[in-house]
């Protein structure tokens, strides 16, 4: 029984880095012997050929996180600055793809704590993990649904993949634990004022981010794919739950090119879009965060102070 005790407890404590190893390995060993440099530099010159297309679906994109910014707004029971919001927003986006590990949330929470006087550091962590939830109870009904839809393309595996994800992340997320400890479940968030609207912005707002992955697969295959954008966008934000590099880097283009490759996509096509999704992706994010340090400034120190506040608390 102790034994069966010490791997339990091994596989709470490094259950994510596990896994975030095992989608690196296959990165490494499958995505990278396989990628067309030649389509990708034909892809990123269509880029340019589309100036309107590109800059529509990066506003689209830009759109979701004024949709998610509205949300922690709504839910935060005190007023507060909606551009405090965004900002926090973007930081956090910001930092997830310049750190190897996920520390966004806590950046956005101390953001909002240092800015808006009314709001208590735990009001601050305890709707950001709030929003996390219903990120996640988003992106699983929308790729529960395509696979639904779209059961005769995706298949058992996909199916199999997402349901482990879903148990795993109920067994193991130490976050997402603490909360229903606290709260109980879900329940109380529809007691809440603005409830479903929370969730309708939040809910859209994952629908929004699909533009990216709609502009990409038009890059490289020449076609429209609305539907299947925001379901394969949806099961790859899932995978990122497993990052272990900056941006999920190698985790979202094997994620994409193996969700997209379950719907008949060839293979080096699937590996060329999540390339090409992912750059842009981490453009806008270094665009919006250096944009923030403007409007928002903050100092490594001070921000090294609330990670490690937080790891403290």
């Amino acid at each position: 029984m102790n034994g069966l005790k010490q791997i339990y407890t091994y596989c709470k404590k490094h259950w994510k880095k596990g896994i975030g190893g095992l989608i690196l390995f296959v990165f490494i060993f499958y995505i990278v012997p396989d990628i067309q440099w030649d389509q990708i530099r034909e892809a990123v010159r269509t880029v340019f050929q589309h100036p309107v297309f590109l800059l529509s679906v990066v506003l689209l994109y830009a759109f979701s996180f004024y949709l998610k910014a509205w949300a922690w707004k709504l839910l935060l029971p005190v007023p507060v600055s909606f551009f405090t919001c965004l900002y926090g927003l973007w930081y956090s986006l910001f930092f997830n793809h310049v750190l190897p590990i996920k520390v966004g949330d806590v950046v956005r929470s101390y953001l909002l704590y240092e800015r808006e006087e009314h709001v208590s550091l735990k009001q601050a962590l305890t709707t950001v993990i709030f929003l996390r939830l219903l990120d996640l109870l988003s992106l699983f009904i929308l790729v529960g649904v395509g696979i639904l839809i779209l059961a005769k393309k995706v298949g058992i595996i996909v199916f199999l993949i997402g349901t482990g994800i879903g148990i795993l992340i109920l067994l193991f997320s130490k976050s997402i634990r603490k909360w229903l400890a606290r709260f109980s479940n879900l329940k109380m968030f529809w007691s809440i004022r603005h409830a479903w609207s929370i969730f309708g912005l939040t809910f859209f707002s994952w629908i929004c981010e699909a533009g990216i992955a709609f502009f990409s697969i038009f890059l490289v295959l020449n076609e429209w794919y609305p539907f299947l954008s925001i379901w394969v966008n949806s099961f790859t934000i899932i995978g990122q739950l497993f990052q272990i590099t900056p941006g999920g880097f190698g985790n979202y283009e094997t994620v994409m090119a193996f969700s997209l490759s379950r719907m008949g996509i060839g293979w080096e096509d699937a590996i060329t879009v999540g390339i090409v999704s992912h750059s842009i992706k981490y453009v806008f994010s270094f665009t919006v965060g250096i944009w923030g340090w403007i409007r928002y400034p903050l100092s490594w120190k001070t921000v090294h102070q609330w990670i490690r506040g937080r790891k403290k608390s």
